[in-house]
């Protein structure tokens, strides 16, 4: 499906339109909660899904928690956090934490991976996304 003309808040409270937050290359983006404890988890698998996807793509984390809260409880890096998440899920459809969506590429713009919830269904989009690339 398409990619909502939903926009993020970077650290340096700039905008950033969800199509854009590859750079022009493919984006994985997992919502999350200060408050949520699988949601650690899942930002401590962050490294090992880059290493797996490899250079180009972009795997980036939005929340609708207060920046403190995010700094205490999850080992995020400031590069690839985004607040006020709460109008992007809201177009994406996401209902609960943690969800994930894949967005497609200067190629593919349009495109939007279903909304997946959970750890188990993230681990299974991140595989489906490696395999894509091989």
């Amino acid at each position: 499906s398409g990619i909502p003309e939903s926009e993020l808040v970077n650290v340096h409270r700039g905008a950033t339109l969800l199509k854009d937050l590859g750079a022009g290359g493919p984006a994985l983006l997992v919502f999350v909660s200060g408050e949520c404890g699988s949601c650690k988890e899942i930002i401590q698998r962050i490294p090992n899904w880059e290493d797996q996807l490899g250079t180009g793509f972009a795997i980036n984390v939005a929340t609708s928690s207060r920046p403190d809260i995010v700094r205490s409880r999850l080992a995020v890096d400031d590069e690839h956090l985004f607040y006020g998440s709460r109008s992007a899920r809201e177009a994406l459809g996401v209902t609960s934490v943690p969800a994930a969506v894949a967005l497609g590429d200067d190629q593919n713009r349009i495109l939007a991976s279903p909304v997946v919830f959970g750890s188990r269904q993230i681990e299974t989009l991140v595989e489906a996304l490696v395999q894509a690339r091989v």
